[in-house]
């Protein structure tokens, strides 16, 4: 019934919370800060999803280009000359990669 491991980690997370107490309820000081993490979670939202109704990445460079993608994708606003297919294909091919944009 008693599980040393279950005892040391509910210590080390005991000892976690008092370490970062002060961060933990930041939030009641300083209106600034969101009380959740509401934002965060819905930014990794379509990357979740896509995960799940894809199975998942099958190898390394299907990992790869769903970072890409996924990382790129949130922040691109307005359409690109050449459409946003033409450049995701650029960029994972290249090495590192880069957005080549043309005029």
């Amino acid at each position: 019934m008693d599980d040393p491991d279950l005892h040391d980690e509910s210590l080390r997370f005991a000892q976690h919370l008092l370490r970062n107490r002060e961060a933990l309820f930041l939030f009641l000081d300083r209106s600034d800060v969101e009380a959740t993490n509401h934002l965060a979670e819905q930014a990794i939202r379509p990357a979740v999803i896509n995960r799940k109704t894809s199975g998942g990445n099958r190898t390394q460079n299907g990992a790869r280009a769903q970072s890409v993608l996924m990382s790129v994708s949130p922040h691109l606003q307005a359409p690109l000359p050449l459409g946003y297919g033409t450049y995701f294909r650029q960029m994972l091919r290249d090495p590192v990669p880069t957005v080549h944009l043309a005029r």
